[in-house]
């Protein structure tokens, strides 16, 4: 942040950011792991809709996929938790096999490519959010959920928030961000 201004980046900036964080924490998997330096580059998509999933790994296609909106957000965050958290996926399958998605052998990775091994991340979506999402929160964040999820929801339906384990409720003042 210069000035107190925060950047603002262009969408096509942001993919640069993360081809380039894929890069260095495959090379920082690569310094670990001799088996690593074989390994071929991703392919990177951003395609991901919606805002319950930030980022994906798809091994036998060997593609990463991430959300257009959320990686928006907070670039810097997003590169430092998503971008590392699916590269992590990769590499724990190119040097284990065929492992458990957050099991000991990928938290392993996490914390050697020097990130928080972490299943969720909260991002301030705050002024991102398309129109059609309703805001909810829990004890460490606010979530913003579909139309038919917030329907679900209050017919009796209950979510829980995989970071702190808590049901979402609706925000106070609870509104559709329009």
């Amino acid at each position: 942040m210069k000035g107190g201004y925060a950047m603002q980046r262009t969408q096509e900036q942001v993919k640069e950011m993360i081809a380039r964080e894929v890069i260095a924490a495959i090379g920082r998997a690569a310094t670990v792991w001799k088996a690593v330096e074989d390994m071929p580059m991703p392919r990177l998509r951003y395609d991901i809709r919606g805002l319950s999933c930030n980022g994906m790994c798809c091994y036998f296609e060997w593609t990463l996929r991430f959300n257009p909106i959320v990686m928006m957000a907070e670039p810097e965050a997003f590169c430092a938790a998503t971008v590392v958290h699916e590269v992590a996926h990769l590499v724990a399958y190119w040097v284990f096999g065929n492992v458990q998605p957050h099991g000991k052998e990928w938290k392993y990775v996490m914390r050697t490519l020097g990130a928080v091994p972490a299943r969720c991340s909260t991002y301030n979506l705050a002024g991102i959010v398309k129109p059609g999402y309703h805001e909810y929160v829990c004890g460490c964040c606010s979530h913003y959920v579909t139309t038919r999820k917030h329907k679900k929801i209050q017919s009796g339906a209950e979510y829980i928030c995989c970071r702190c384990r808590e049901i979402l409720r609706p925000a106070a003042g609870e509104r559709k961000v329009a």
